[in-house]
C-alpha cells in the first residue's frame, strides 16, 4: 500500500481545502494510505473535524508566532520521517518551499491551483507578488510531477516537464440538487419563500474576484423579488458593504461554516472573477443545480467547452453586462461534466501516484 503525505499550512475552510478533502475522500483506500501534515495552528473556520471522519492519518505541528515564520527544519523532518511517506504531495506555498528544500529524497508531486503571479499580486503587491510567484515556480521545477487544474493553466505552465491537467472535482455526495421540500425548509430558515430569486457568491471578497462589480450590477439591475447573498470575507468586504449602503436585498454573511445552506437555498451563482485556475466554488454550485452566471475568463469558458449546461457568460468587469443577466435570469437545466466529479479527479491522481512509485 502506498503512503501519501499531503503537506499544507492548515485545513482552513477554502476552495483549496475542499479540493484535497474531495481527493482524500475518493482515493482507493485499499491501495493508498493517506496522511496530512499541517504546519500551523488551525484557524477558527477549519475542516479538521471533517477530515477526522475520513479515517486517515492527521498530524499538525501547531506552529505559531516566530516558530511559524521559521520553517523548523528539524522538527518537520522528524515528523515526516516518523510518517515515512512514499510520496509527498503539496498544494501551497509553504509546503512547496519546505518540500523543495528539505524533502528531496522523497518522490514529490506539486499541484498548482491558480495563476500564481496574478494571485500573489492581489494578496501582496505587484512587486512582491511577482517575486513570490517566481520563487515558488522556480522551486516547483525540482518536483517529480506537476499537475494543474485547468487547460488554462496547462498552457501557462507548459514549460514544466511531467505536467498533467487534472480538473478539480466535486463530491456528489456533498453537493447535489435539493428536493423542493428541502429547499423550502432552508428558505424558511432564512425567512424567505420560494417566490424569491436567490443569487449567491461564495468565497473571497476581493479585487481578483471583482466583488464590487457584483454589488454594483445587483444594485442597478435587480428587481424587488431578487436577493443577493455575499458569503465569505476578504479585503473588499467593508468596501462592498459601504457601497451597498444597507441595501435591503443584499446580505453579507462573513465567514460561515454552513456554506452549503446558502448554496442549497439559492437559484443562481455569480462569479465575476478576473483570474481563476478552476474555481471549486463554481463547480460546487453547478453540482448543486444552480444556474451559473460567470465572467468570460478562460477558466470559466472551459465549462462550456466541456459541455456543461446551465452556464451563461458576461464580459469580465462589465457591471451592465452582468446586470442584464441578473435582470433576465431564468432557471434552466443544469448539468456538470463528469470530469469535474471528485471520483474522476481521484482516479487521475491515483494513476500519477502509481507512476511516481510503482509497486
Amino acid at each position: 500500500m502506498l503512503k501519501i503525505l499531503i503537506l499544507n499550512s492548515t485545513l482552513e475552510r477554502s476552495g483549496l481545502t475542499n479540493v484535497f478533502y474531495n481527493l482524500v475522500k475518493h482515493l482507493d483506500n485499499t491501495q493508498f494510505e493517506i496522511h496530512i501534515l499541517t504546519l500551523s495552528k488551525e484557524p477558527k473556520h477549519s475542516r479538521w473535524a471533517d477530515f477526522e471522519k475520513l479515517n486517515i492519518g492527521l498530524h499538525s505541528l501547531d506552529l505559531e508566532g516566530f516558530r511559524r515564520l521559521a520553517f523548523n527544519k528539524n522538527l518537520i523532518q522528524q515528523k515526516i520521517n516518523a510518517i515515512a511517506p512514499d510520496i509527498i504531495h503539496t498544494f501551497s506555498f509553504r509546503g512547496n518551499v519546505f518540500a523543495s528544500q528539505y524533502l528531496r529524497k522523497y518522490p514529490r508531486m506539486v499541484t498548482i491551483q491558480a495563476d500564481l503571479q496574478e494571485n500573489y499580486q492581489v494578496d501582496y503587491c505587484k512587486f512582491l507578488g511577482r517575486i513570490i510567484a517566481a520563487l515558488e515556480l522556480h522551486l516547483d521545477k525540482s518536483a517529480n510531477y506537476i499537475t494543474v487544474c485547468s487547460n488554462t493553466l496547462s498552457k501557462k505552465y507548459s514549460y514544466f516537464k511531467n505536467l498533467s491537467c487534472i480538473p478539480n472535482g466535486v463530491s456528489q455526495q456533498n453537493y447535489f440538487v435539493l428536493p423542493v421540500n428541502e429547499k423550502e425548509k432552508l428558505r424558511k430558515k432564512f425567512n424567505l419563500d420560494l417566490s424569491k430569486e436567490i443569487f449567491v457568491c461564495t468565497g473571497l471578497i476581493n479585487e481578483r474576484k471583482d466583488s464590487l462589480t457584483v454589488v454594483k450590477a445587483f444594485m442597478e439591475y435587480a428587481n424587488s423579488t431578487q436577493i443577493l447573498y455575499m458569503v465569505g470575507s476578504g479585503t473588499l468586504l467593508n468596501t462592498c458593504k459601504e457601497l451597498a449602503n444597507n441595501h435591503p436585498r443584499i446580505y453579507f454573511t462573513g465567514m460561515v461554516d454552513n456554506v452549503m445552506d446558502y448554496i442549497g437555498m439559492a437559484d443562481f451563482f455569480i462569479s465575476a472573477s478576473l483570474s481563476e485556475g478552476m474555481p471549486n466554488a463554481v463547480l460546487e454550485a453547478g453540482f448543486a443545480g444552480l444556474n451559473l452566471l460567470l465572467s468570460n475568463i478562460s477558466a470559466h469558458l472551459e465549462l462550456n467547452e466541456n459541455k456543461c449546461l446551465g452556464v451563461v457568460y458576461f464580459e469580465a468587469s462589465n457591471k451592465d453586462d452582468l446586470g442584464m443577466l441578473i435582470q433576465t435570469a431564468q432557471r434552466t437545466e443544469v448539468k456538470m461534466a463528469e470530469i469535474y466529479s471528485a471520483n474522476s479527479m481521484a482516479l487521475a491522481f491515483q494513476e500519477i501516484y502509481l507512476k511516481l512509485c510503482p509497486r
